[in-house]
């Protein structure tokens, strides 16, 4: 997850589109991961984590 976080920090502002899709794909791997290892808890509670939390404000 360390990776992923660097990755976030790198997301030129000058792109807020490119950076609203990554931060959504980042989202997406970080609940593929715990469902991987057979973590089903932590899963369930970052699916229902509200998405929009995520997106960065419209500018």
């Amino acid at each position: 997850m360390a990776a992923q976080d660097a990755a976030a920090v790198e997301l030129p502002a000058s792109l807020p589109r490119f950076a609203t899709h990554l931060k959504m794909h980042l989202e997406m791997h970080r609940g593929l991961m715990p469902a991987r290892s057979g973590d089903l808890v932590a899963d369930t509670s970052h699916a229902r984590a509200p998405a929009g939390e995520a997106l960065p404000d419209p500018a």
